[in-house]
């Protein structure tokens, strides 16, 4: 159980900049959490899109829905994730800010 405290109380010394892991960590975290965020938000519309799409089609099949929805999913999370790259290449770093 004490592991698992030290580990959040680590955490948290690193999200608030107090210098745990390095004054540059977190706004990494950040633009990981950014990045990831994008990445998912694509994925999960390229899921929903894929699977009402193909309802909307009318194939019929169940199972072809499901499919088509986990590869729509797969590839909006792909191309969420590469979207989220290319934005933050463009963000300035916080050595370029101060």
């Amino acid at each position: 159980m004490r592991g698992i405290q030290l580990l959040i109380a680590m955490l948290r010394a690193d999200v608030y900049r107090s210098g745990a892991f390095g004054p540059l960590a977190a706004p990494a975290l950040a633009a990981l959490g950014r990045v990831v965020r994008r990445a998912f938000g694509l994925g999960a519309l390229g899921a929903v899109a894929g699977l009402f799409g193909d309802l909307w089609l009318g194939s019929g099949a169940a199972l072809t829905s499901l499919l088509i929805a986990a590869v729509a999913g797969l590839l909006g999370l792909l191309a969420g994730g590469a979207w989220g790259l290319w934005r933050e290449r463009g963000r300035p770093s916080p050595e370029d800010v101060a």
